[in-house]
């Protein structure tokens, strides 16, 4: 009989733990560094490091909501058909605030829920598997690692990495770090930037979750689905200030 993420105790304490106002916090926080990496490739086309930096956050904070989320039990596949709809609903205003960009993140978030979800139950040897496949695939410039989805095959098993470093922290620990320095390897020369950016998503985002831990066992402040008309209206706010700022540029 597979036991589930949310029937595992140390899985139980975190999804407990998190739950409310800190789960809340996370996903602010991820919201905030979103938008500044938004901005960022829409008004200034990538140009501030420091926005790029701080925009490295967003998605892994975002992934580690939805590792909770399971912990806690959500049930998985009407969540990850929320994803997909909200993904394919915003990709319009993606593409018009941020011209030339892949498909948005949001299709990473719901294909990483899908692998983390199929991926927990099956065997550990599976699991390590998957995971070591995973890393080959990142460091082979041949096979075209970031193609497709944002984050590539990175961001994609992230979610699984987080989850069974939940429901699972002694076996699979190991992968947290390489899975968040090759969220943003690109092979290219720029290899500091790849050491900031692992360095903002495990120190920042550590800091994040210690932080949330201040609001334990108070209430959720947002609105259940406040990001699902967030993310499509951020873009649409900000496809139209760019529309303005070419034209007067």
């Amino acid at each position: 009989m597979k036991t589930s993420p949310a029937e595992l105790p140390f899985a139980r304490r975190v999804g407990a733990t998190l739950a409310g106002a800190p789960l809340d916090l996370i996903k602010l926080v991820a919201a905030a560094a979103m938008v500044v990496d938004h901005t960022n490739k829409s008004l200034f086309d990538g140009k501030l490091i420091y926005g790029w930096y701080i925009g490295r956050a967003a998605l892994p904070l975002f992934m580690l909501a939805i590792a909770i989320h399971i912990t806690r039990g959500i049930r998985p596949y009407p969540y990850i058909e929320r994803l997909m709809i909200l993904a394919v609903a915003s990709q319009l205003f993606y593409t018009a605030a941020i011209p030339g960009s892949e498909p948005n993140a949001v299709f990473t978030l719901a294909a990483g829920s899908a692998v983390a979800v199929a991926l927990a139950p099956r065997t550990l040897w599976l699991q390590h598997g998957v995971f070591i496949a995973g890393m080959i695939v990142v460091f082979v410039p041949a096979l075209r690692p970031h193609a497709g989805l944002d984050y590539g095959i990175a961001g994609t098993l992230f979610p699984a990495v987080l989850l069974l470093a939940i429901t699972a922290p002694r076996s699979h620990l190991i992968w947290l770090p390489p899975y968040a320095f090759a969220l943003n390897y690109f092979h290219n020369a720029h290899f500091e930037d790849d050491v900031i950016a692992f360095l903002v998503i495990t120190a920042g985002g550590g800091a994040i979750v210690l932080l949330s831990l201040l609001w334990r066992g108070r209430e959720r402040f947002l609105p259940r689905y406040a990001f699902y008309a967030f993310y499509p209206g951020h873009l649409l706010l900000l496809a139209l200030i760019r529309a303005l700022w070419v034209s007067v540029a």
